[in-house]
């Protein structure tokens, strides 16, 4: 399968890896990249929220006190591409917006157009700002996106977001 690659040198990161016409999550053997998180607890990696955020830059977070010092790593072959969701996240808010059904999330969110909803769940820097995942946005993503589409890993162009405790490794 060809396969055409989209660099930005920033630190050479791969930000994109399109497969033909589509988006489709990336081959393991395409790239190979952990994701770290560190938390204060051993119970879990989950947070209340029930997703963990992880960072691509392990140096970003294990520098981070505040985190914790229990050091969890999820591999990004696990991970579905946030940018192969576009069509996905596009299509589930225009619906909410005919319908006025947005889940339970704050009415603030309602008002955003797509443009600004898509580029909220693919942060520039998961660490300092993680837009939608550090909100109740996160609780629409999971039930109109990756619940009834069977995604339980996402990967960012600065992260990953994961749902699912058994993909998670405690490093």
């Amino acid at each position: 399968m060809p396969v055409s690659l989209t660099y930005a040198f920033n630190r050479s990161i791969i930000v994109s890896i399109k497969h033909r016409a589509s988006y489709a999550p990336i081959p393991w053997e395409v790239l190979q990249m952990t994701y770290h998180r560190y938390t204060r607890t051993n119970t879990t990696p989950l947070s209340n929220w029930g997703h963990a955020m992880f960072a691509r830059n392990h140096d970003s977070v294990s520098e981070m006190v505040q985190y914790g010092n229990i050091h969890w790593e999820l591999d990004s072959g696990k991970c579905t591409p946030i940018l192969s969701l576009t069509d996905k996240i596009s299509n589930a808010w225009e619906e909410c917006q005919e319908s006025g059904y947005f889940g339970n999330i704050d009415s603030y969110f309602e008002s955003l157009d797509i443009e600004t909803v898509i580029e909220s769940f693919n942060p520039e820097n998961i660490v300092t700002s993680a837009d939608a995942w550090d909100s109740d946005m996160v609780v629409w993503f999971w039930e109109f996106i990756a619940e009834p589409n069977n995604i339980l890993n996402i990967s960012t162009t600065d992260g990953a977001i994961s749902f699912d405790v058994e993909s998670i490794q405690r490093a």
